[in-house]
């Protein structure tokens, strides 16, 4: 709904455009009397009072992040005085007045919630993201990897750090393996296309030859040639693709630092892969160090010495305790019964008022 209302104006105003587009869903929801029993709500807030008189047991906000501390840092007062500040304040009242139950991704998010949303004395409980894990007979494909491949799999965006995988490769002692950097990838997005000539660029400068695949160079991603590459950069691969490479890896290489959750390491690790990742954020909960893999700085050396670590001590244990982990943890099974729980606690509280 409410497609016809522009997402913003000259590349700009974003949020505010996102607020009226909310708002327009919720009044339309108002009109057509549409009502459920539980509203479950994500990254908007500015439409949950309205949405609030649609539920009957109210809304379950889940905050990824608090929105404040993504966007990025305009200069002015219009911009980052009056204008964001309008709106942050309007994020919080609104979120305050329209949810009944908030959780969180991690406990780095609740921190920043906390921190985010002062006036809110709600402490938002944490619900970690869940992956679907298949079993044994569906999960493996039956496609290999003639290589032996080290994998970063991220959004080609600064943020992501993916720089630090490539200069980490260079110092480390990984005679004959490949360095894959994969992931999401719009040729629309400017960001996505200056990235990932940065990054070639750095290829170049460290003396690490490289080659680049999209989507429709390869009809399946073991017939890949990695003769003569040390480098391959596979931007916006299919769901597929993304299996075979951490089925076929021999480990994950997780750059970005404070990452809210990061959900590319729980993956890997219903796979049996290792992940090597930044000690910071959200890896430092789904992570254990020396167990399931390795949390290190944010710099090239240090990460260098993580990737020789465990090419020379294998995965076959980490990956094990990584599958063990997040069967316990981070499946879309716990998942869903610790939601099942919030909303059947949400329609008690309802019932004993």
């Amino acid at each position: 709904m409410g497609d016809w209302i522009p997402r913003s104006f000259r590349g700009s105003f974003y949020l505010l455009f996102a607020a009226i587009r909310s708002i327009y869903l919720a009044l339309y929801l108002l009109v057509i009397g549409f009502g459920c029993d539980v509203i479950i709500a994500d990254q908007i807030t500015f439409h949950l009072p309205l949405l609030k008189l649609c539920s009957k047991n109210g809304i379950l906000f889940y905050c990824h992040f608090p929105d404040k501390f993504l966007a990025p840092k305009r200069e002015g007062f219009l911009r980052r005085g009056l204008y964001r500040g309008a709106l942050d304040w309007a994020e919080e009242k609104c979120l305050a007045l329209g949810a009944e139950v908030i959780v969180v991704n991690s406990r780095f998010t609740q921190l920043k919630f906390k921190e985010a949303f002062e006036s809110i004395k709600l402490v938002p409980r944490i619900l970690y993201p869940g992956v679907k894990l298949l079993k044994e007979e569906e999960q493996r494909i039956e496609t290999k990897i003639k290589f032996k491949t080290l994998l970063s799999l991220n959004r080609f965006e600064r943020k992501k750090d993916l720089h630090l995988a490539i200069e980490a490769f260079k110092l480390s002692d990984s005679n004959g393996v490949k360095l894959i950097l994969a992931g999401g990838y719009d040729s629309r997005v400017l960001e996505n296309r200056e990235h990932l000539k940065e990054l070639q660029d750095l290829c170049d400068e460290l003396g690490l030859k490289h080659q680049t695949l999209f989507r429709n160079d390869y009809s399946k991603v073991g017939d890949i040639d990695l003769n003569g590459t040390e480098i391959t950069f596979l931007p916006s691969i299919s769901q597929e693709t993304k299996t075979i490479l951490l089925q076929n890896s021999l480990g994950l290489i997780y750059t970005p630092s404070n990452e809210h959750f990061g959900i590319v390491p729980i993956e890997a690790m219903s796979q049996g892969l290792p992940v090597i990742a930044m000690n910071s954020g959200g890896p430092k909960e789904t992570v254990t160090d020396g167990v399931v893999g390795y949390l290190c700085e944010p710099d090239a050396e240090d990460l260098a010495q993580f990737i020789n670590k465990l090419l020379f001590q294998g995965k076959v244990e980490m990956g094990e305790a990584g599958k063990k982990r997040v069967n316990s943890l981070f499946s879309l099974k716990v998942f869903g019964n610790q939601l099942n729980n919030l909303l059947l606690q949400m329609d008690k509280t309802k019932k004993s008022q």
